[in-house]
């Protein structure tokens, strides 16, 4: 593996230089030797090796980078160590810097290969397919978060946010990292998916029982400046799948 690391070093080296046609025959070649080697000879069983790819996938299609254990959520396995394991043969392209934690693909050109069919050929990132079971993480995060109104249990509704001292604890405490990016994202990940009767039916559920905590949360969070676009993204997604579903009828 050394060697292939020594040989990962030099294409990040090399990011300001153009590729040419035989570069990016070389980076497949490199990328598809990784990718062999840490599915089909680290000994891993064919199990994790799905967990692997699905893991690897979401990393490609996440809308900004997460932290292990908010991997292991919408993933959904079952903790940060056993992602943290189950990324160790992929090392050579995924970083995992202690200091934030926060799990990235090493070099830009990796995604560019993944989500290309005819590069990475069995290994590649079906992108529709990946961010609709990603939407549908996100909206089972939300559905599944405390129902309560209140949900950081604030002193008193009539306080300005900035009027209560400790809300960034509170948020911190109250509100997970999963649950935070599920928010920010779910319509976004919905935007990129493929139709499926499933997901559909959880926007629906989304619209009807949980868009109050919703709005509570990304108030909490800072982000309701982006509300309106997420809406007004979901609902485009939901009148093009409304489409697709009455032709599939006939």
């Amino acid at each position: 593996m050394e060697t292939l690391e020594i040989a990962l070093s030099v294409i990040m080296s090399s990011t300001s230089i153009p590729m040419q046609h035989g570069d990016e025959n070389a980076i497949d070649e490199l990328y598809t030797t990784i990718l062999h080697i840490a599915f089909h000879k680290s000994g891993v069983n064919e199990e994790n090796q799905k967990k692997m790819k699905d893991i690897l996938d979401t990393v490609i299609c996440a809308v900004e980078p997460m932290t292990l254990s908010i991997l292991a959520r919408v993933v959904g396995l079952k903790s940060a160590t056993q992602v943290d394991k189950l990324l160790m043969p992929l090392r050579s392209v995924v970083n995992v810097p202690k200091e934030t934690g926060l799990v990235t693909t090493l070099h830009a050109s990796f995604p560019d290969f993944m989500l290309s069919p005819n590069r990475s050929v069995e290994f590649h990132c079906q992108p529709q397919r990946r961010h609709a079971t990603m939407a549908e993480a996100c909206l089972g995060l939300i559905d599944g978060a405390p129902s309560s109104f209140n949900i950081c249990a604030l002193p008193s509704s009539y306080l300005l946010d900035s009027e209560v001292e400790d809300l960034d604890m509170r948020v911190s405490e109250s509100i997970p990292g999963d649950l935070m990016y599920a928010c920010r994202h779910w319509s976004a990940h919905l935007d990129h998916s493929e139709y499926r009767i499933e997901l559909a039916n959880l926007v629906g559920q989304f619209f009807s029982s949980r868009l109050f905590l919703w709005m509570e949360i990304i108030n909490l969070i800072k982000h309701m400046r982006h509300g309106t676009s997420i809406i007004q993204t979901a609902e485009k997604w939901c009148s093009v799948s409304d489409n697709l579903s009455i032709s599939s009828a006939f």
